[in-house]
């Protein structure tokens, strides 16, 4: 793997030294943080187990195919099977990553780590590309690599980053590849689009607009064998690019075309801002090929102060840190005036990609800022270079010594009196935000600080699952009008559940059993238990729902001492669960 970094971003071994060196160190700071609280809630539900949820689900449907056992015997139902609120790509690669280390939550988180290292490769390569610099590839290697919000969401489960990493991935291999001809990379810059978009399809018009850029971006003239001004005219780019749009646009209909109509694509419409009043997005499921460039593009939105200001304030506050972004924006004025080399990439990707977010995009995210701040720091690192040595020098090591502090901070800090912001989302103002580090992200979707990560009592769900993996029952039920675990709604026990209940299946090989809310019904033959929170000096209560249909109280669990009491219910007194008081 090493081998294949060293070409990607065609650096020789010493100039990987210093890049080396930082990535080590951003590992063990990633790593204490993974090992000292791995899963970090976010969302009024505990929505962090929906992604493990859908993981799991990938890979049981892969288990089934294995054997012959699920429904998926063609390439429809197998893909319709794979697909979910998200496209697959991502599950299937963490299956497979998986299988070395382990399929729970925690097993998998270090998968960030790699999705990091690809991309800062990738931008490595590209700045070596066009500027014929090794200087300006290890400082874009390093400065992607200390981004804040990039390592801050490396330490999430999540599909961002991959996504990000891989369009960038795909720029560069069109930008490297077109000298050898313009098949070869127009069909290796279309497949790696199409993963991306099939990782999270916001990947299509980022990456058609990162692809414009490519398109007119020149290399290094003064190195042999670049395309710079001689193998490779305007009408080879363009039609390499055309190609590449071709080729993934065939692969992604044909995609949406098997995956049904009710997928992930259309999750991702209304996440964007086009909501229908049933089943999401209006107008999908007609003239589905005919109509996707409609469906993102259309529905453009007036610029307005709070898209301005929410965009604005969270890139100084939640992507870069204050520190970092002046820095990166004094060494891209540099570039400005001394190189420009790459100039059409960067600033096409800039200007297009904060367009479509300040026009189509709720401000709700800034997550969708990710895909964009390799272009920043790609034309900082280019400008960097231009620098005398002892400018350099002394540069390098403030970028360095910045990153690191704030890495540390962010994901080592104790719990402190930094309180959250009052106002409501998407209304704060910069002084609500500022820190000389990072700060969380929106209603921390993307990533939380360590000193401001929400408990996520991993130690009751273990063990109230230790007292529920011993109950013969087909069905869990969860009383939907109050918490068992959740510090917040019932949906986040449910999700939880699922999540612990596929993985003692796949993991266990023990019976799969089905977690329902309390007022779902079961299936006749199946073996019913159901669970409610027991408020404090009050008697147990049976869920909504079940009140009358012959239920009795098994008996109570704690789940810790600091944990509230759960009830533990049955059909007709049946004793479902041993060792119950």
């Amino acid at each position: 793997m090493r081998g294949e970094f060293l070409r990607l971003a065609s650096i020789p071994a010493p100039g990987l030294l210093i890049p080396a060196a930082v990535f080590l160190a951003l590992s063990a700071i990633l790593g204490a943080r993974i090992s000292a609280a791995p899963m970090q809630p976010y969302g009024a539900d505990t929505a962090h187990y929906i992604e493990h949820t859908a993981r799991l689900d990938v890979l049981q449907t892969l288990r089934e195919l294995e054997l012959g056992e699920g429904k998926s015997d063609t390439i429809r139902t197998m893909i319709e099977d794979l697909d979910g609120s998200f496209p697959p790509l991502l599950h299937l690669v963490t299956a497979a990553l998986g299988a070395l280390t382990g399929h729970a939550a925690e097993d998998v988180l270090w998968s960030g780590l790699l999705w990091l290292l690809l991309l800062a490769a990738a931008v490595g390569g590209i700045a070596r590309y066009v500027s014929g610099s090794r200087l300006a590839a290890a400082a874009a290697l390093c400065g992607t690599l200390l981004l804040p919000a990039l390592h801050a969401s490396a330490t999430r489960y999540y599909y961002d980053l991959p996504m990000t990493a891989l369009l960038w991935l795909a720029v560069f291999v069109l930008l490297r590849y077109r000298s050898r001809g313009v098949v070869v990379a127009g069909l290796l810059a279309g497949a790696l689009l199409f993963v991306a978009d099939i990782t999270k399809w916001t990947a299509l018009p980022f990456g058609l607009i990162m692809l414009a850029g490519a398109i007119f971006t020149s290399g290094d003239a003064r190195r042999g064998g670049s395309d710079g001004g001689r193998r490779a005219t305007l009408r080879a780019r363009l039609a390499a690019g055309a190609l590449a749009v071709l080729l993934s646009s065939l692969l992604v209909l044909g995609f949406l075309e098997l995956a049904g109509n009710h997928d992930s694509f259309t999750a991702m419409l209304g996440d964007i801002g086009e909501r229908g009043e049933i089943w999401g997005p209006q107008g999908v499921d007609s003239d589905r090929p005919a109509a996707i460039a409609g469906h993102i593009f259309r529905d453009l939105q007036p610029l307005s102060r709070e898209r301005l200001s929410f965009y604005g304030i969270r890139a100084v506050t939640s992507v870069f840190s204050p520190g970092l972004l002046a820095i990166t924006l004094l060494l891209t004025a540099v570039w400005a005036l001394r190189s420009r080399r790459g100039w059409p990439l960067i600033l096409i990707t800039l200007v297009g990609q904060a367009a479509f977010l300040l026009l189509r995009i709720p401000p709700t995210d800034d997550r969708f800022l990710l895909t964009m701040a390799p272009a920043l720091v790609l034309a900082a690192a280019l400008g960097w270079e231009r620098l005398g040595l002892r400018p350099r020098q002394v540069v390098g090591a403030l970028v360095i010594g910045l990153g690191l502090a704030v890495a540390i901070d962010f994901h080592s800090a104790d719990p402190a009196d930094i309180q959250p912001p009052a106002r409501a989302l998407g209304q704060e103002e910069l002084g609500d935000l500022l820190l000389w580090g990072l700060n969380d992200s929106a209603d921390q979707r993307g990533w939380a600080r360590r000193d401001r990560q929400r408990d996520n009592r991993d130690a009751a769900r273990e063990s109230l699952w230790g007292q529920l993996s011993g109950c013969r029952a087909d069905v869990i039920k969860v009383a939907s009008e109050r918490s068992v675990v959740s510090d917040h709604s019932a949906r986040g026990d449910l999700y939880w559940l699922r999540y612990r209940a596929l993985l003692d299946h796949l993991e266990e090989e023990r019976p799969q059993r089905r977690i329902l809310l309390s007022c779902d019904e079961a299936h006749g033959d199946e073996t019913e238990v159901a669970l409610s929170a027991v408020r404090p000096d009050t008697r147990a209560r049976r869920p909504r729902c079940i009140a009358a249909t012959g239920w009795k109280l098994e008996g109570l669990v704690r789940p810790d001492p600091d944990s509230r009491e759960v009830a533990i219910w049955s059909r007709h007194g049946r004793r479902i669960c041993d060792g119950l008081k």
